[in-house]
C-alpha cells in the first residue's frame, strides 16, 4: 500500500500580492476593525461632550455623533485606503474650530428662537452673532489616541 499523499496548496505570489493587498485579505480586515473602533470611540465622545451645556439648552439630535462613517477609498500607491470621516457640515468647524466670529440668520423661517442660557426665557431673533470655536474639539483626533492607547499592536 503506497503511503498517503500529503494535500498540498499551492499559492502563487500573484495571489499572495492580492491577498495582502486587498481591503478584504487579513491585513485589510484588521485595519477596517481599527477603524471602526476609533469611529466608534469617535461617537461616544462626541455625544458626551457636545451634549447639553446648560440646564437650559434643549436635547441635541446627535447628528454629528451619528455621522462618523469608515470607508474604503482606491489608492494609487497602495491599491485601497481607510478613511473616517463625518459627513455633516459642519464638521469641521467642531472638529479644528473657527476663524472666529460669524453671523447666524434665519433662513427658512422668519425668526430664529432658542431659549436662552441666562434666564431661560425664549428668544426670537432674526439673526445673532456666534462668537466662534477658537480651538475645536479634537474629537477624531483624541479618539485615535484613545483606541490606540487601547490597542498597542498598532504602534
Amino acid at each position: 500500500m503506497p503511503p498517503p499523499q500529503q494535500p498540498r496548496v499551492v499559492i502563487y505570489p500573484n495571489e499572495i500580492d492580492r491577498i495582502l493587498k486587498m481591503p478584504g485579505g487579513p491585513p485589510g480586515v484588521r485595519i477596517r476593525k481599527f477603524c471602526i473602533d476609533v469611529a466608534e470611540s469617535a461617537r461616544r465622545q462626541a455625544q458626551t461632550e457636545l451634549g447639553r451645556r446648560s440646564r437650559y439648552d434643549q436635547p441635541r439630535t446627535g447628528r454629528y455623533a451619528k455621522s462618523f462613517a469608515v470607508k474604503v477609498e482606491t489608492n494609487s500607491v497602495t491599491g485601497y485606503q481607510f478613511v473616517i470621516e463625518n459627513t455633516v457640515p459642519y464638521a469641521s468647524v467642531l472638529e479644528s474650530g473657527s476663524q472666529g466670529p460669524y453671523e447666524i440668520k434665519a433662513r427658512k423661517a422668519k425668526y430664529l428662537r432658542f431659549r436662552s442660557r441666562k434666564d431661560g426665557q425664549w428668544r426670537r431673533v432674526k439673526a445673532v452673532m456666534h462668537p466662534g470655536i477658537k480651538d475645536g474639539y479634537h474629537i477624531l483626533e483624541s479618539a485615535l489616541k484613545r483606541v490606540l492607547r487601547r490597542d498597542n499592536s498598532f504602534v
